[in-house]
């Protein structure tokens, strides 16, 4: 069995898998609570499905880019599990698993995920290509600012579709929008991204591995505080 773990945004996910196939997801709205809520509800899951932990064989964690602590909650657990279980962490992109979610589509795919005020973070997926090898191409950027970046019949998903849909739709009027449900990130697409990584023996080193960041301000403003604790 694989466990899930989704922190990006407020829209938190968990799952099972078994091979790559999702067996049990359990998907809630926290108000970056993720501290408090997400461990409790990956015990009730695995409660309920009568499944113990041990029978664990590898963990799925999305990377980001997302909310700073929310992401730093969901590898931190990912790597507990490492420690204690010894089971590979398989990280993916939560900006292509926005994008995945939304495919096939015979068209461009923009990934939209909100971040502060007007900014937010978007990768651009051109018509057919390898969306998992693009999962560096993003950027966080304004709204505005993407409007000349993108070209016509570009298909729009991702969070901030439904969470800024009133703003994007009047930037990107001449473009597609497709608004997904939420959470928009699926989990059985997860699942399935996790399980060919792993299958493909793309192990993420948990000594290395961090969330990604594309705020300066967010790493910044956590070292001032982490000194003034200390």
């Amino acid at each position: 069995m694989e466990l899930l773990i989704d922190t990006s945004t407020k829209y938190t996910s968990i799952g099972l898998s078994k091979n790559g196939i999702l067996e049990h997801s359990f998907e809630w709205c926290t108000m970056f609570n993720h501290s408090v809520e997400t461990i409790p509800n990956i015990q009730k899951m695995m409660q309920d499905t009568g499944i113990h932990h041990t029978s664990l064989t590898a963990i799925y964690v999305t990377k980001g880019p997302g909310a700073f602590s929310a992401l730093r909650v969901g590898m931190s657990i990912a790597k507990s599990f490492h420690i204690g279980l010894q089971i590979p962490i398989i990280s993916i992109c939560t900006l292509c698993l926005e994008a995945k979610s939304c495919t096939p589509q015979d068209a461009p795919i923009c990934a939209i995920i909100p971040s502060n005020k007007n900014n937010i973070y978007f990768a651009y997926y051109p018509q057919n290509s390898d969306i998992e090898t693009s999962c560096d191409s993003h950027l966080y950027t304004t709204l505005d600012s993407i409007t000349n970046r993108i070209a016509e019949n570009t298909l729009f998903c991702g969070e901030a579709m439904v969470s800024m849909s009133n703003e994007l739709k009047k930037i990107i009027s001449k473009k597609q929008i497709l608004i997904n449900r939420i959470p928009t990130r699926n989990p059985t697409i997860f699942a399935k991204m996790g399980y060919d990584k792993l299958m493909s023996g793309k192990f993420s080193n948990p000594d290395t591995l961090e969330p990604t960041y594309l705020v300066n301000n967010q790493v910044n403003n956590a070292k001032k505080n982490k000194t003034k604790i200390n």
